[in-house]
């Protein structure tokens, strides 16, 4: 059962269709994960250059829901 899961998963990624490969793939999500945290969680004393970053972040989802 696992291993029939894996095989579909594998298959989902290979799709060229990049919504299924974001979706699927680990390495991009721990990727998005772990900006989001360094977005949201870091100590910044300059509040334009904190919210630039913020900025950055959503238009890097957005390109992403675009394409």
């Amino acid at each position: 059962m696992i291993i029939s899961l894996m095989i579909v998963l594998m298959a989902i990624t290979e799709r060229s269709d990049e919504s299924f490969k974001h979706l699927f793939n680990p390495i991009n999500n721990f990727n998005i994960r772990f900006r989001s945290f360094n977005v949201h969680f870091q100590y910044d004393n300059s509040p334009i250059e904190y919210d630039n970053s913020l900025i950055e972040y959503d238009n890097s989802l957005i390109e992403y829901i675009n394409k």
